[in-house]
């Protein structure tokens, strides 16, 4: 059976590698000076633009990271302004992520967590992926997509669940072989 924190560190992993090839699609399709620009689009005028929900993806995941290694929470909220940035970041947040060397007792401690405007709350590990890192993580993951599919790059649920290609691989394999 599959550890908690190693199926969540699989989790984030593999979506950072959807969101990197999302980009990368973005340049095929659309050439790196188009798709350079789509950093700074928005769905709407009060939503961050895409370089930013790369960002934050990113510093979600680089936080559960913290979190395992019992260190303060931390969040670099930088706009990233080039595909290479974006690059950069989530290989950085993915080389973290396989770094980590927690158990799931990790998940059972509660820390307090600290949000802009001196808001305070305190979560178990547990409860920190599952009702916070979780949610945002995906939201802001959706947001990129959804960014880059308004702006005509031509990316659909295949694209976005790329994740379970193996799986279905291995049960389209094992199906002809029956």
């Amino acid at each position: 059976m599959t550890s908690a924190i190693t199926r969540l560190i699989a989790l984030f992993d593999s979506r950072l590698v959807t969101l990197d090839a999302l980009l990368a699609t973005a340049v095929q399709q659309q050439g790196e000076e188009k798709a350079t620009a789509l950093l700074g689009a928005r769905l709407t005028p009060d939503m961050f633009p895409l370089g930013r929900q790369i960002s934050i993806a990113g510093n979600l995941a680089r936080q559960f990271t913290q979190w395992c290694a019992g260190e303060e929470i931390s969040t670099t909220d930088s706009d990233i302004a080039t595909l290479a940035e974006a690059h950069a970041h989530i290989a950085q947040v993915r080389q973290l992520l396989a770094a980590v060397k927690a158990d799931d007792s990790q998940l059972d401690k509660v820390k307090e967590m600290k949000l802009p405007g001196d808001m305070r709350f305190n979560f178990s590990g547990r409860d920190y992926a599952d009702e916070w890192l979780l949610p945002n993580f995906y939201f802001h993951l959706v947001t990129a997509y959804n960014i880059l599919r308004a702006n005509g790059v031509e990316i659909g649920k295949r694209d976005y669940m790329a994740h379970l290609m193996p799986t279905i691989m291995q049960q389209m394999a094992a199906a002809q072989g029956a």
